[in-house]
């Protein structure tokens, strides 16, 4: 009898735990778009935004007043920033909403900073403003090339891409923020996207050598090397201290979240699922969407079980119903 004892309890013992899920937060279409903020998912849906605990217990942020349509959120775990119909609004976490400007301004924020872009003709360049929420002071840069997009801030550095869309000239740009001075360019011809690090390192997404391939590249002032070729990615990425988040998908619509580390090595974060698109992460939470839902989790461990999405009415078909 003790010894059928102890094989039961063997028997339990190496029985796997039971695999969980990601968690499906309660809210319609993210039409204005999803953003992680420390632990939470911010949400923008039927002109609403919320903020989804890790529990998915949702707080409806008030939005400015004549305040217009909600078209698209962006945040840091220091701030929010929203485009509306009428402005940009930017505002620190709990405090008043701040508005920038009107028509030919956009804006993003990173820290507790609002990048401010002001559209001119392709032709005559443009400018960026870094606006420090906290203590109000203003940096304007000025851009005398075409195509000026994509301000990124951290720390003492900007980057921006220039020529952008431009048949083999599209071009890096990284500068101090402090005084302005260019600190290296990289032409990489085209790219699907770029973060900017600590440091002023970069990742990036440049096509690569087949058709469906994207090389994952770090641009340093010393040298541009590849981390790693990967086939059927979207060119979306999402890279940290811990790793590189990118999505791969097939012709079947299908996508999957991989973490790349800098190392060239990869390892799935979830399981290949239908409508599967867009991706943040923070370095060990994920947010990404299925069809018209959102879904968040922590990253799981090396070796662990994928975790579920249970995904069931997320994607509609042509006809729109339930795929």
């Amino acid at each position: 009898m003790r010894t059928l004892v102890l094989a039961v309890v063997a028997l339990v013992l190496v029985v796997p735990s039971a695999r969980a899920d990601y968690l499906r937060l309660p809210t319609p279409k993210p039409d204005a778009g999803f953003a992680l903020q420390g632990e939470n998912v911010l949400v923008g849906a039927h002109n609403v935004l919320t903020s989804y605990a890790p529990d998915g217990t949702p707080r409806v942020i008030p939005l400015p007043k004549h305040r217009g349509e909600l078209r698209f959120l962006n945040a840091s775990d220091d701030a929010i920033g929203l485009e509306l119909s009428v402005s940009d609004y930017v505002a620190l976490n709990g405090k008043p909403w701040r508005k920038l400007g009107g028509l030919y301004v956009s804006s993003r924020v990173m820290g507790s900073k609002a990048l401010i872009t002001r559209d001119h003709s392709y032709d005559e360049g443009g400018s960026f403003d870094v606006l420090d929420l906290r203590t109000g002071a203003r940096k304007h840069f000025s851009v005398a090339e075409e195509r000026p997009v994509g301000p990124q801030v951290v720390g003492d550095y900007l980057a921006y891409f220039v020529h952008f869309a431009v048949v083999d000239r599209e071009t890096l740009v990284v500068r101090r923020l402090s005084t302005g001075r260019e600190v290296y360019r990289r032409r990489l011809g085209d790219s699907g996207g770029f973060d900017l690090l600590p440091g002023g390192r970069v990742i990036v997404a440049t096509p690569g050598s087949y058709n469906g391939a994207w090389r994952i590249r770090e641009v340093t002032r010393k040298r541009m090397r590849t981390i790693r070729e990967v086939a059927l990615l979207s060119g979306q990425l999402e890279a940290t201290a811990q790793g590189i988040a990118i999505v791969r998908s097939d012709a079947q619509f299908r996508g999957d979240v991989w973490l790349l580390g800098y190392d060239g090595r990869m390892r799935p974060l979830t399981p290949r699922v239908a409508g599967l698109e867009d991706v943040e992460f923070n370095g060990h939470r994920l947010a990404f969407t299925v069809g018209d839902c959102v879904f968040t989790g922590l990253v799981p461990k090396p070796g662990a079980l994928l975790p579920g999405v249970p995904a069931d009415g997320c994607v509609r078909s042509n006809d729109g119903g339930a795929g």
